[in-house]
């Protein structure tokens, strides 16, 4: 895996499998980081996914929907921003 580039789990639980990716590409990539996208058809399962992401500052976005029949309910966008040196995650909810 290369920085920039994207990993998907179309049932991401809690989100470790994102995180495990995210981890092995920074290093490989010296420090690199992948945008990470996430789905699952439990709301508490997508919330976990969420702060996961948030708390390793990974951006993604995460989406309450079966994958199966792609009805979506929510998703969950997770942005970095750059602040005196340390990247912070933004949140942005998107409802549909």
């Amino acid at each position: 895996m290369k920085p920039k580039q994207s990993v998907c789990d179309s049932c991401s639980g809690s989100g470790r499998i994102l995180l495990s990716a995210v981890k092995k590409c920074a290093e490989e990539n010296d420090g690199g980081r992948l945008f990470c996208y996430g789905s699952d058809i439990d709301l508490i399962c997508v919330k976990m996914t969420v702060v996961n992401l948030m708390m390793n500052s990974v951006p993604g976005e995460v989406t309450w929907m079966n994958t199966l029949t792609m009805q979506h309910w929510r998703s969950y966008h997770i942005d970095l921003q750059l602040i005196a040196g340390v990247w912070l995650p933004i949140l942005k909810n998107r409802s549909r």
